[in-house]
């Protein structure tokens, strides 16, 4: 699942988050989305959001007739 950081977030430590890499830390630090296990998400609730439909569009195709 894809996750981001709420506010709380900022006034947590990287050794409070038992299970999360630094790069992770310190990707959802700088308002990133990170993949997660649901397990690790379910222990951090309070400090992380689930990211719905983040697919990115191809930019060569565009968009034709309102599409």
């Amino acid at each position: 699942m894809r996750v981001k950081a709420t506010n709380d977030f900022s006034y947590y430590r990287l050794m409070c988050l038992d299970g999360l890499s630094v790069e992770d830390f310190r990707a959802l630090q700088e308002g990133k989305t990170i993949d997660m296990t649901k397990e690790l998400y379910d222990k951090n609730k309070h400090l992380l959001e689930v990211v719905v439909g983040s697919k990115k569009l191809n930019a060569s195709k565009g968009v034709k007739n309102g599409d």
